[in-house]
């Protein structure tokens, strides 16, 4: 049995970035990360994910062709709900870079995100960074010296690129992302 060193080790790293980030909760209900705020230490700006509240009650059930449908029905429901949620930023506040499914993401200030940890209909705001993983921290961290040892190299193994940036509940992946 081959192992796949790559993909494990983009993996632990993946995961061990979002083990460190504390979570926490506005007084309106708001998911966001603490990263957000130590980000404006030293920027105006800082790239954010912005997930909105699915308060269709469309449910992705049935047939792969009834999904579908109810996931088209739902991505029709959200695209006004995404437009007012923009309407309330400025072009100063938040800059667009595209609008998903269930969201937007793109750079904005402090004032804007202010604004979104308090508005009802925002689900969650993500602090949006690129994760860098580098041999000489992740290879002991997940003991890939020791694989190496055996003989594993991953050589001719297929690797997956994992995006931080899935949407779980896209038909493709409804059930499958854990």
């Amino acid at each position: 049995m081959k192992i796949a060193f790559p993909l494990v080790l983009f993996s632990t790293i993946f995961l061990l970035s979002f083990v460190s980030t504390e979570s926490l909760v506005s007084h309106m209900g708001v998911e966001y990360v603490a990263e957000i705020h130590d980000a404006f230490n030293t920027a105006d700006v800082v790239r954010v994910i912005v997930r909105l509240k699915d308060e269709s009650g469309i449910n992705i059930i049935g047939t792969e062709e009834e999904r579908k449908e109810l996931m088209r029905q739902r991505d029709e429901w959200f695209k006004p709900r995404v437009d007012e949620v923009l309407s309330n930023l400025t072009n100063d506040e938040f800059k667009i870079i595209r609008k998903n499914s269930d969201g937007f993401d793109g750079s904005i200030t402090r004032e804007g995100f202010d604004k979104l940890v308090n508005d009802t209909r925002v689900k969650a705001v993500y602090y949006n960074f690129e994760v860098q993983g580098t041999l000489d921290q992740g290879v002991s961290w997940i003991n890939a010296d020791e694989v190496w040892d055996n003989g594993y190299t991953g050589e001719g193994v297929k690797v997956c690129v994992i995006d931080s940036g899935v949407n779980a509940s896209h038909l493709a992946l409804t059930g499958k992302v854990v």
